[in-house]
């Protein structure tokens, strides 16, 4: 069997070893079933190598090569035997050999970008799964502009950007800690602000400074939670000045220059941020970049922040096998998501009857 045929081979097989991990990890629904992939992995490294071999692109950059010195040769004799025909022909045979060469290096860039960026996203969905599995999410399907329009609707954090706005990250997950059972949905919106600016360029023509309005677009990300909490409603706590229609201040000074605290009824903040709910909440929530919790008037509570809260992973591949066998097998827990859940879990804790 030739070189160039094992090759094909090789990537053949790949091919199948990857789409069957896939699918194995997308099916998964446990950590057990993470750990029956992660097997898979090394068994299948013990007899073969996870990369794809380039062999085909390589053999074809040496043959336009080949081509290209026969060509340059083919024009030395020419010139050799009439300068008049090589004068004639030398502008072809000069594009002829660099249009082979470069041909030739963006088949084998080609080659190896596809096949690197294939490897990249199979272990970015491998791992990610494990994440989520690890971290008690999963990961949903929606219409990230119908979902932006019906949250919209609910909370006012959504109403931010004047265009592209999107929900275009979605995820279902559930946190139990101390009889106290939290089923949320985490999220990553996306909104485009548009601004006019004035913009000063030189205009060498006229030899002076002209000015003039240039529209800039400016995309911007926000990360959150919506859950239930049925125990207050009409309320918001921010950092960034959203207000409902009567002020409220704790007694804590670190807290009130942290936030501004907002409700249809003082009562409501003087009822959910007790002493206790407060000290946690600066420590849960107090990192977070640009927070806003908001309670709407229905009960459902809406946090936002422009802090990642959402689901990440070691960025390592395939190739990398011992490396990434051990980040598939060891996920690791979002702190600082659990962090504000636990915050949460707080503000539930001392505002629901049975655990008072």
């Amino acid at each position: 069997m030739t070189l160039l045929s094992r090759s094909v081979l090789h990537n053949k097989k790949l091919n199948r070893f990857i789409k069957k991990i896939e699918t194995d990890a997308r099916e998964a629904s446990s950590q057990d079933d993470i750990e029956h992939v992660a097997s898979k992995i090394e068994d299948y490294a013990k007899t073969s190598e996870l990369q794809y071999h380039h062999t085909k692109a390589f053999y074809f950059t040496v043959f336009c090569g080949v081509v290209a010195a026969m060509l340059w040769w083919s024009g030395d004799g020419i010139r050799g035997f009439n300068h008049a025909v090589y004068d004639e022909y030398y502008v072809f045979i000069t594009w002829g050999v660099w249009g082979l060469l470069i041909v030739s290096l963006i088949v084998l860039a080609k080659s190896h970008a596809s096949k690197r960026t294939r490897i990249k996203d199979a272990s970015a969905i491998l791992l990610l799964k494990s994440h989520l599995l690890h971290n008690n999410l999963e990961q949903g399907r929606v219409s990230g502009g119908d979902l932006w329009r019906r949250w919209r609707s609910r909370f006012m954090g959504f109403n931010r950007g004047d265009e592209s706005r999107y929900i275009i990250g979605y995820y279902t997950g559930h946190y139990d800690l101390e009889e106290i059972h939290i089923d949320y949905e985490l999220f990553r919106f996306q909104f485009v602000v548009v601004r006019q600016v004035q913009v000063t360029t030189y205009n060498a023509v006229t030899k002076q400074n002209e000015t003039k309005t240039e529209e800039r677009r400016d995309t911007y990300y926000r990360y959150g939670i919506i859950t239930d909490f049925p125990y207050a409603k009409g309320m918001c706590i921010s950092g960034e000045g959203y207000t409902y229609s009567e002020p409220w201040t704790t007694s804590s000074e670190r807290f009130n220059k942290l936030f501004t605290v907002t409700a249809d009824d003082r009562m409501t903040c003087a009822k959910v941020l007790q002493p206790s709910v407060v000290l946690d909440f600066i420590d849960s929530m107090g990192e977070l970049a640009g927070m806003t919790l908001e309670i709407n008037r229905n009960s459902a509570l809406c946090l936002s922040c422009t802090t990642r809260l959402y689901p990440f992973y070691q960025e390592v591949t395939l190739s990398d096998t011992e490396d990434f066998l051990h980040a598939l097998r060891n996920p690791e827990t979002n702190q600082r998501l659990m962090r504000v859940l636990h915050g949460i879990r707080t503000m539930i804790k001392f505002n629901d009857k049975n655990f008072a």
